[in-house]
């Protein structure tokens, strides 16, 4: 993995990296969703469900717990301005390499990007994944999310891997007798 600030306007000389908490939720969610709302306005299949917001809490909640993930956060002074989600996994038994890490998500506040936070994250999370024995990670970005792929293209990740999508149709009601 790169070192972190290799790109932006200006570092940010106040910013750490920590393992994030109970107390880190709420900014946390904040950030989440204001990646989810660019990603529907970039295509409409990132759309969320009504209760998204909560699902989500859940899910970071269980997260925080789980000795295979680690949330991490990144704080100008007092201010969480980024969070980045890495988790290890394991492969089917086909493969040579048996587990490898993957970086759920990664957010960071618009005021703060393009200033080195996005960069920390992956470094440290490539640290924490090192630490555990792991050599390979995978992340994900939106095809339709040029800004993100650049992100990750920087940071030295390449393509190796490209999901498909397809409409099927309508979707079935499993209740309705007339089929």
């Amino acid at each position: 993995m790169p070192a972190p600030f290799l790109f932006g306007f200006g570092r940010i000389e106040t910013m750490r990296i920590e393992t994030a908490t109970e107390r880190d939720i709420d900014a946390i969610v904040e950030l989440w969703n204001e990646m989810m709302m660019l990603h529907a306005e970039l295509d409409e299949r990132f759309e969320l469900a009504e209760d998204a917001r909560a699902a989500y809490e859940r899910y970071l909640r269980f997260g925080l717990n789980e000795s295979n993930q680690r949330v991490l956060v990144a704080r100008d002074g007092d201010t969480l301005v980024g969070y980045i989600s890495a988790e290890i996994k394991n492969h089917p038994p086909v493969y040579q390499i048996s587990k490898y890490g993957e970086i759920g998500e990664i957010a960071v506040a618009v005021s703060h990007r393009r200033r080195g936070a996005g960069g920390a994250l992956v470094a440290a999370a490539g640290d924490w994944l090192r630490e555990r024995g792991i050599q390979h990670v995978t992340a994900a970005a939106a095809s339709c999310n040029e800004d993100a792929i650049c992100f990750w293209t920087k940071q030295g990740f390449e393509g190796y891997f490209t999901v498909m999508a397809a409409e099927v149709g309508p979707a079935v009601d499993e209740n309705d007798e007339r089929q």
